[in-house]
């Protein structure tokens, strides 16, 4: 049932985020743009595991900028926000969504049938989801 949810869509067409593959390729191609103008001791540092521990690591996601690693990075992100987008009408497994993150999907959902730039909207779902409160349940 969870790997059905979390299923990367057949068709980039779907009703139910149409264009969603793209998108999500547009928002990586858009953050990739910025790497070039992000100052080199900034990139060095977000490329350095553990700069306290094992200094700084003086090549900048070199290996980010590679068109292979690129298409890697995608498939996650498309397959999660499938996987929440679907869940609030999931009758077989139960995913309860913070009311933050349900009406950030739902102003995605609605960029993607209108047709306009959704890289903002991507990062509100992603950044709603990473910033919500999970909490913890029991069901017997």
């Amino acid at each position: 049932m969870l790997l059905a949810l979390v299923e990367i869509p057949k068709h980039d067409h779907d009703a139910l985020l149409p264009g969603l593959k793209a998108a999500v390729g547009r928002c990586f191609e858009e953050a990739l743009s910025l790497l070039p103008l992000t100052d080199e001791l900034v990139l060095q540092r977000l490329n350095s595991p553990d700069p306290q521990k094992s200094g700084i690591n003086n090549t900048p996601l070199h290996h980010h900028q590679n068109e292979d690693t690129m298409a890697k990075y995608t498939p996650p992100v498309l397959s999660l926000i499938w996987m929440l987008a679907q869940a609030e009408n999931e009758d077989r497994y139960s995913l309860p969504l913070p009311d933050t993150l349900s009406a950030k999907i739902t102003a995605l959902r609605e960029a993607l049938a209108d047709g306009v730039d959704t890289s903002d909207r991507i990062h509100e779902v992603l950044t709603a989801l990473w910033m919500s409160k999970w909490v913890k349940t029991r069901t017997i």
